[in-house]
């Protein structure tokens, strides 16, 4: 008899809950499916009356990267960490997110941020330019497919 309200997705008691509505549940894109097993918990029971969340995409850009590689940190060293949270300081000035100026940001300049970006996470995820040893090319035992190949020796624990 548990249910999900439509607005926390906390799981609770079909007892300890509200009947939701349909506006209730439209609330939130993610409802839309489970309409079913909503219901709205006493903690947001204030919300009801609530207009429509609207829904907000932020453009994929570099800033978006950052704060998506800064969400598997806990696997990074303390100097990629800082040099990752250095770029998401200077990319919410650049792109307007402290309300400083707009946010429109030339799309050579994200391209640009965006190169850091893959440069800084790229100089621990392939050191010493690992990536360079390997190359695509048709495989004969793919039936002519293409493959990852080296094209020299690999060093050890690169």
């Amino acid at each position: 008899d548990l249910r999900i309200c439509c607005y926390c997705a906390a799981t609770v008691h079909k007892e300890c809950s509200v009947e939701a509505q349909t506006e209730n549940i439209a609330w939130k894109k993610s409802n839309k499916g489970y309409e079913s097993r909503m219901c709205i918990c006493f903690d947001c029971e204030d919300l009801k009356n609530q207009p429509v969340r609207p829904f907000t995409h932020e453009p994929d850009n570099a800033r978006r990267a950052v704060i998506r590689t800064l969400a598997s940190q806990a696997e990074y060293p303390d100097t990629l960490k800082v040099a990752l949270k250095t770029l998401l300081a200077k990319f919410n000035v650049e792109y307007g997110i402290d309300g400083s100026k707009s946010a429109s940001v030339p799309i050579e300049t994200d391209g640009k941020n965006l190169d850091d970006v893959q440069t800084l996470v790229a100089s621990y995820f392939q050191p010493n330019a690992s990536a360079s040893y390997l190359v695509k090319r048709p495989i004969e035992s793919k039936c002519g497919g293409l493959g990852v190949v080296a094209i020299k020796d690999i060093p050890r624990f690169t």
